[in-house]
């Protein structure tokens, strides 16, 4: 994909944590010109208005885009409306940033600019990485050329002719940007879980099970947002901040806090295993932090994922509860060096490099001009 004016429409804001989206977006500009549209900023109550576009350059061919909805609580109005109050807003999109067509239009949003025929474009792409519960998904799918699905648990949410299954993908380019990391002394061995800890979807009940039961063998490293809502969002009810809190006083549970999509494989590398912990698998169809764990060779131990087999690369999965992770990380310690043994980890490092966001890139790219 080269010399493309692309548009992506992201749930989630551009910002330091990245998800698929950040990393498309980051990839695709390295050979296109791409515009990254963050979820609304607020709204505006005069439908004459205008969505007073925000352009901020993030690096060269990389642009995030803000604006305002044109009417509060668009969603709530009538499927008409709506589509015609978003088409407002993308062609005042189009004509803030001098663009008469993009090359593709590339929504990962079910929930904004679900008519893809709202924007002056030549390929349109829905791009479901999560289980939504969106009244307008199907016709995001329906008004796209092509529809990409990160898991087969969704191919039967979806009626396009044109479905494909594509997993996410691995920032194999971050592992030249390598940094020096240290981790706080305590334990010999490290656990590293990566993840936004003020979502709902994180098992802290079992969390709190392996900080105490592991107390003498083991350090919880967990990296993401923890004090506040960084850009991928979540809530900070009394139930989140509670468990939070009797983690972070526990001396072998270290937060270190969100940290550039750039250092976290640095991060990763120094981990003996990884961790993957979520109370729902269907909100977390396939994990795209799953790549990164893989791509430092480093065991990785994880809830439930739909369609993912244990083998090797993958070796211990729990079934659809976490009931047995206590047991699970228990062997993986007594195994540890056979688990981290050269030939396993050339072989999660190989799988993760075949699934290289270029890699996925290309093949998109494939499907759409093909």
């Amino acid at each position: 994909m080269v010399n493309k004016t692309i548009l992506i429409i992201s749930p989630e804001a551009w910002g330091a944590n990245f998800v698929s989206k950040h990393h498309y977006a980051n990839y695709l500009a390295k050979d296109n010109t791409v515009y990254f549209l963050n979820p609304v900023e607020n709204s505006i109550i005069n439908p004459l208005g205008n969505v007073n576009l925000k352009v901020e350059h993030i690096k060269e061919n990389l642009v995030q885009l803000n604006y305002q909805n044109l009417l509060p609580r668009l969603n709530d109005f009538p499927k008409f409306i709506q589509s015609q109050i978003y088409k407002k807003q993308a062609q005042q999109i189009q004509d803030s940033l001098g663009i008469k067509q993009f090359d593709i239009v590339w929504n990962f949003d079910p929930n904004r600019f679900w008519n893809q025929e709202n924007w002056i474009t030549d390929k349109t792409i829905y791009h479901a990485v999560d289980d939504h519960k969106s009244s307008f998904e199907q016709n995001c799918s329906l008004n796209s050329t092509i529809t990409i699905i990160v898991s087969e648990y969704l191919r039967s949410k979806f009626e396009h002719p044109n479905l494909h299954f594509i997993g996410h993908g691995a920032d194999v380019n971050a592992e030249s940007t390598k940094i020096k990391i240290e981790l706080p002394q305590g334990n010999s061995i490290k656990l590293g879980l990566i993840g936004n800890f003020l979502s709902s979807n994180i098992d802290f009940k079992k969390l709190i099970e392996i900080a105490i039961y592991f107390k003498d063998t083991i350090d919880l490293v967990l990296i993401g947002p923890f004090k506040m809502k960084g850009n991928l969002g979540g809530i900070e009810n009394n139930d989140i901040r509670s468990n939070i809190n009797t983690l972070e006083k526990m001396k072998n549970v270290h937060f270190l806090g969100s940290k550039p999509s750039s250092q976290i494989n640095s991060y990763i590398e120094t981990f003996d295993m990884n961790l993957i912990l979520y109370k729902d698998f269907k909100k977390n169809i396939y994990p795209h932090k799953l790549m990164q764990y893989l791509l430092s060779g480093k065991l990785t131990i994880t809830s439930y994922i739909y369609g993912i087999q244990e083998s090797e690369i993958i070796p211990f999965i729990s079934q659809k509860n976490n009931n047995n992770i206590i047991q699970i990380i228990e062997k993986a310690i007594t195994q540890i060096d056979y688990w981290n043994k050269i030939e396993f980890v050339k072989k999660r490092k190989e799988f993760a490099i075949f699934n290289s966001y270029e890699n996925k890139i290309n093949k998109i790219n494939n499907l759409l001009y093909d």
